[in-house]
């Protein structure tokens, strides 16, 4: 075959200050069997050797390039080449990452097999630092239903049509950890996917990579994000990683963060609370929650800073409870089983003090619980073991597949 006969693979590489890593991954791509590749790597500005690596590429293969200059991050650097690219194909592989011998004639062969695919993608290892192998990516066979559950498709292993990439716009920019796993859901609503049984790649992890350093604070907010976004909810395999990874950040961090994102159902909302700018609530204490009927608030849970008075609670003007003082919890559990969607509490502290400042407390945080909320926040106490088997036996998250 000509050359001209082989459709243009055009592999982006983002980057940013990896010097120790970017010559092996830019050899990866040039000693591929493939004959019509060109490499872009899309450079941010790097000040740790980087650039010198990427003249002398430039200066030795003609179909290599590079920019260098500050940009708005990963997601961005992939859409800047993107809009360089000059192939049918786009490979987006990482400056940390490397192909595999014959990576990419098996992409280019699997999508002649089936010209409707847009995408294809193969297995993966993880490597370490000096890119030894140490455990497989945990790729799977193409199943919109496993793609919810996990991302099982690894970035480096994957190929992508131009066409398709533009069509679906590209990397959404506002994302900075699972810009992968949001695009992989946002084709594969829309098109038909591949998978080739064979590794095409290595991913690295080290200590200074995204999957490695920011998982817990970044990774999985934003998959709770983009799922929510593309399926309507969220797999029981994400809430359980980010439960367990966390759990050591305590229950209430934990609840605040699954109410955010509406983990298991639309979550009440606090819509006033009225208190003093320095935190303490005065000695009545007002906090009005909307909620969805379907689940209706349940249980309030203030966590306070200092202790507790005692307190008379009202339920939309009416009189609940009473709550003894209590100076050594400073987690306060007020059940409160409304079906109503507006619901107005107030909290009455006993007038005991000349100065009612006296009896104010000071709020760290309030959390109005739905009941299947309250389940989880209960079995919290209880440690990590039970997480997984509590959730695919009491949460059913229905995921939407359809555009």
């Amino acid at each position: 075959m000509k050359l001209d006969e082989y459709p243009l693979v055009s592999v982006i590489t983002p980057s940013f200050n990896q010097a120790q890593f970017i010559k092996e991954t830019i050899e990866s791509v040039l000693n591929q069997n493939y004959p019509n590749i060109e490499h872009i790597v899309i450079d941010g500005g790097s000040t740790d050797g980087t650039l010198d690596i990427l003249k002398r590429y430039s200066l030795q293969a003609a179909n290599f390039r590079f920019v260098s200059e500050k940009d708005r991050g990963q997601s961005h650097a992939i859409n800047k080449g993107l809009n360089m690219a000059k192939g049918e194909i786009i490979g987006w592989l990482n400056s940390d990452d490397t192909y595999l011998p014959g990576a990419i004639e098996k992409a280019v062969h699997s999508f002649n097999e089936q010209d409707s695919r847009a995408l294809v993608y193969g297995k993966a290892n993880f490597t370490n630092e000096r890119n030894q192998p140490t455990d497989p990516y945990p790729v799977e066979p193409f199943m919109i239903e496993n793609l919810f559950k996990a991302c099982i498709i690894c970035q480096p292993a994957a190929f992508i049509k131009k066409k398709v990439f533009k069509d679906v716009d590209g990397v959404d920019e506002k994302l900075h950890f699972c810009m992968d796993y949001d695009l992989w859901m946002r084709i594969a609503k829309k098109y038909p996917i591949g998978y080739i049984d064979e590794i095409l790649a290595n991913s690295r992890l080290h200590p200074d990579a995204k999957t490695v350093k920011v998982m817990n604070e970044t990774g999985f907010l934003e998959i709770f994000e983009v799922s929510n976004r593309n399926f309507g909810t969220v797999s029981n395999h994400w809430v359980w990683a980010f439960a367990v990874n966390n759990f050591p950040k305590g229950r209430i961090w934990l609840m605040e963060k699954l109410k955010t994102h509406s983990i298991f159902s639309p979550s009440p909302k606090i819509i006033t609370r009225k208190q003093h700018q320095d935190d303490l609530a005065p000695s009545v204490f007002h906090i009005q929650i909307e909620t969805d009927k379907r689940f209706p608030l349940h249980t309030l849970v203030i966590k306070i800073k200092s202790y507790f008075p005692n307190c008379y609670v009202y339920i939309n003007d009416r009189y609940q409870m009473k709550i003894k003082q209590n100076r050594k919890s400073l987690e306060i559990e007020i059940p409160i089983q409304s079906n109503e969607q507006n619901v107005d509490i107030k909290l009455v502290t006993e007038p005991w003090a000349f100065n009612l400042r006296d009896v104010d407390f000071q709020v760290d945080n309030i959390l109005p619980f739905s009941k299947e909320e309250y389940d989880f926040y209960c079995l919290l106490k209880q440690g990590p073991d039970q997480i997984q088997n509590w959730l695919y036996a009491n949460r059913f998250p229905a995921p939407n597949y359809s555009n």
